[in-house]
C-alpha cells in the first residue's frame, strides 16, 4: 500500500530548522518551484493496495534528488539541515545530560 506523508508542523521546537536554512538556498527554491505530486502517479502501479503504508514516494524521490546534487556530502550544518527543509522533516533536538 502506498503511504502518503502529510506534513504537519510541530507545535513547539527548541529551535526552528527553518531559521537555519537561508531563504535563498537552492533547495528552498526547488521546493517552492516544483510540485512533486507527479511522483504519486508514476509510482502508483508499483504499490499494493494492502499491507503496511510505505515511506512516502515523494520523500524517497526528494532524498535521491538531494543525494544526486551532492548536498549530503557537505559537512556544514547549513547544508545538512537544508535537506530536511526540502523533505519537510520535523526534527526536534532533545538534549540529555549525561551522568
Amino acid at each position: 500500500m502506498m503511504g502518503k506523508r502529510v506534513f504537519a508542523p510541530k507545535l513547539y521546537y527548541q529551535f526552528s530548522l527553518d531559521d537555519l536554512v537561508p531563504k535563498n538556498h537552492l533547495l528552498r527554491q526547488i521546493s517552492s518551484a516544483i510540485d512533486f505530486s507527479f511522483v504519486y502517479s508514476l509510482t502508483k502501479s508499483h504499490y499494493s493496495h494492502t499491507g503496511q503504508p510505505s515511506v512516502d514516494p515523494v520523500v524517497i524521490f526528494k532524498t535521491m534528488l538531494i543525494a544526486f546534487s551532492a548536498v549530503l556530502t557537505s559537512k556544514s550544518l547549513e547544508e545538512r539541515n537544508s535537506g530536511d527543509c526540502l523533505l519537510n522533516v520535523n526534527k526536534s533536538r532533545t538534549f540529555v545530560e549525561q551522568k
